[in-house]
């Protein structure tokens, strides 16, 4: 006595393949693709609209001075950003990741390089109090 009465059907779902984890030099690329198409948005939402007085436009209100403060920090961000140089990847790095590494802009590598000591950094300190404990309680 059967039961089912449709047919037995191989179940035909096409091979899925295998996720590949995303490296830091995509998502460091990603991340920068969507500043520039963020920035692109909103200055085409700018050159649509009316221009702003310049007082507003400036940042000012119509009774304040220039803060030669901002516009000091303001040159020096424009400054900083401009006069960034490329970095070499560190000897230690595999050759594939220094090369995707050579290959961001100026202003990624800096970032990444900021972001990387920082972790870096972290990891020496928490390796060494691991150290000190195994030391001192004698436990290697």
């Amino acid at each position: 006595m059967q039961l089912d009465s449709t047919p037995e059907v191989e179940a035909t779902t096409p091979a899925a393949e295998p996720a590949r984890p995303e490296t830091v030099a995509e998502t460091l690329a990603k991340t920068l693709e969507s500043f520039d198409s963020e920035a692109d948005e909103v200055n085409e939402q700018t050159d649509e609209a009316e221009p702003l007085p310049e007082h507003i436009a400036d940042g000012q209100d119509e009774t304040d001075e220039p803060d030669e403060a901002n516009e000091d920090e303001a040159e020096e961000a424009t400054q900083d950003s401009a006069d960034l140089e490329p970095l070499p990847a560190p000897n230690h790095w595999p050759k594939d990741f220094a090369a995707k590494f050579e290959a961001l802009e100026a202003p990624a590598q800096h970032m990444f390089m900021e972001r990387y000591k920082d972790l870096e950094g972290d990891y020496t300190k928490k390796t060494q109090a691991v150290a000190q404990y195994q030391k001192a309680t004698g436990s290697v």
